[in-house]
């Protein structure tokens, strides 16, 4: 019997107006922040797992679904008001009670910064499968990913010329015991990052193993980890790459923000046409057309390695290098809270009155 878990609060609206003075025997439906079990949702997860105690024979038997508890947690965090809103199976629901009846204290919830009663709601999915499983589900294999995967560290090798994304593949055993052995990078992204996801998964605890006929077996099991880049405060580039998402892809959101001058697109236009000075020779001559300038922005928002890679006239090109080296700091690119160093190109047109 594998169980599976998801949290979630109720989300009807609280009946009771605000103020200072709350009636202390008052349960609120819901509350700014939720109470908690100690250590978090994993640890809550992995609780209930270890603590739900069904017989092998009647694992054969009961059916599968979700059980669906609501309780109270008081201001002390003790649980009190155990009720079963959707049944499964007496045995398991009873189960399923005694269990959080036994949970140690809870980080209780608060509303508008003080600490009141709050009503929890607590879905347990029961589930027979003969696939290996990480305690607590897929929800609780996600957030221990999301958790101890270090992007940064993981990607740092490819940071230095931009940024990395795309999908790892990994497969690995996990024995009848739980243990996971053998892991393995079937789909690469990038050394350094493959490197981080291996050691990872190698770190895990203990799985819930595959079983057969009520027994634990070995299996090998496939994992997926999508690294996805995630655009903060700006729309995503048309022309940049996406990783489409599958089904079964755990997604790791990657927080990207790209280079910016100070200010926006207007403000850097505003900016080259207060600066830029029609050379002599291209007025003389009626010569328009545009140079398109390349340039690093470093992770201190400096610009380098000033390079032309087109222009329309060798008369403009001087002029475009000389605006560009003027400019003032940009607001560097930014990945998963970390400054990092891009190119940028900037087309510039110049056009006569």
């Amino acid at each position: 019997m594998l169980f599976g878990f998801s949290k979630a609060n109720n989300l009807a609206d609280n009946q009771h107006q605000y103020s200072s003075e709350i009636p202390e025997r008052y349960v609120f439906n819901f509350v700014d922040t939720p109470p908690e079990f100690p250590d978090g949702a994993a640890a809550m997860f992995q609780y209930i797992a270890q603590n739900m105690n069904i017989s092998a024979s009647s694992q054969e038997v009961l059916p599968q679904g979700r059980i669906v508890l609501q309780f109270v947690v008081l201001k002390s965090g003790e649980i009190v008001d155990i009720k079963v809103l959707r049944g499964l199976d007496p045995l398991l629901d009873q189960e399923a009670v005694r269990v959080v009846e036994s949970m140690p204290k809870w980080i209780p919830g608060s509303h508008n910064g003080e600490v009141v009663n709050a009503q929890y709601i607590l879905p347990i999915s029961i589930v027979r499968s003969s696939a290996p499983q990480f305690v607590g589900g897929d929800e609780a294999l996600h957030h221990f990913l999301l958790e101890n995967i270090d992007y940064g560290q993981g990607a740092q090798d490819s940071l230095r010329n931009g940024f990395v994304q795309g999908r790892v593949c990994v497969q690995f055993n996990v024995s009848k015991l739980g243990e996971i052995s053998n892991v393995r990078v079937v789909n690469s992204v990038a050394p350094s990052l493959d490197k981080e996801v291996v050691r990872v998964i190698e770190s895990m605890p203990a799985w819930i193993p595959a079983k057969q006929r009520g027994e634990g077996i070995d299996a090998q099991y496939n994992l997926s980890i999508n690294f996805q880049l995630v655009w903060l405060g700006e729309p995503m580039p048309t022309d940049f790459p996406l990783v489409e998402a599958r089904p079964e892809d755990f997604v790791f959101p990657i927080p990207m923000r790209f280079a910016e001058f100070h200010g926006g697109v207007e403000a850097l236009m505003r900016f080259l046409n207060e600066n830029i000075r029609y050379p002599p020779f291209a007025w003389q001559n009626r010569i328009e057309g545009r140079v398109i300038v390349d340039f690093v922005i470093e992770p201190t928002g400096d610009i380098t390695d000033i390079r032309v890679s087109y222009s329309a006239d060798r008369s403009l090109e001087a002029e475009a290098i000389r605006v560009v080296r003027k400019m003032p700091r940009w607001r560097p690119a930014m990945i998963n809270g970390e400054f990092l160093r891009v190119r940028f190109s900037l087309p510039i047109n110049f056009v006569l009155p």
